[in-house]
């Protein structure tokens, strides 16, 4: 109990040795420590492998986040079709750009699942921001998009907010949208909505 047998090959024949442990091998002589040269005593050890970063999850599920988002946008527009609710959806976002600087926007697009980040982005010409304004205005601005096939409901402003609402993080959409101009606070509100029935479903 507590030998080690070890296996030697010389040429075509192998012997068995038994290796006591110290405490039974009275002739091993026990490690020593061994103090490391002045000149190392200081130096830092190599740094251990790094652990890759995981990926974003709004990136693996990209395709699914987008899809819960259109159907909650769609259902909440009362459209039939995806292609309507895309430019809905699109002409609010816009509406709600071109009222902040491109800092500001990008801070806010941060926030977005990585589908509506994209949109959001989408065929921006750089300006300086248009005053607030009011809902009436936003919504107008969000039914001017491809006027030839916008379907756009007067709802539009407040159905986009809900679906974003509920693809997001609360905590991360208040967040930026306190540091942005105060009418932010109001494009996204959702109002008499139970907040128990707002955040991300694709986790």
């Amino acid at each position: 109990h507590g030998q080690q047998l070890a296996t030697l090959g010389l040429g075509h024949r192998a012997f068995h040795l038994v290796v006591l442990p110290t405490s039974q091998n009275p002739h091993r002589p026990r490690a020593k420590s061994i103090a490391p040269p002045p000149g190392l005593r200081n130096t830092p050890l190599p740094n251990p492998r790094p652990h890759p970063v995981p990926m974003p999850w709004t990136y693996r599920q990209a395709s699914r986040e987008w899809q819960a988002f259109l159907a909650d946008a769609r259902e909440a527009m009362n459209l039939t079709s995806d292609n309507a609710t895309y430019t809905a959806v699109q002409g609010v976002f816009q509406a709600f750009r071109r009222r902040l600087t491109p800092q500001q926007a990008v801070d806010f697009a941060q926030v977005l699942p990585s589908v509506l980040r994209a949109l959001f982005v989408a065929d921006w010409k750089l300006a300086d921001p248009v005053s607030p304004g009011s809902r009436a205005d936003w919504t107008a601005e969000g039914k001017a998009l491809r006027p030839l096939h916008n379907l756009t409901p007067e709802n539009a402003v407040e159905a986009t907010a809900l679906a974003l609402r509920k693809s997001v993080l609360q905590a991360d959409l208040d967040g930026v949208l306190a540091t942005l101009p105060a009418f932010a606070a109001e494009f996204w509100s959702t109002p008499g909505i139970d907040p128990a029935s707002l955040g991300p479903r694709i986790v």
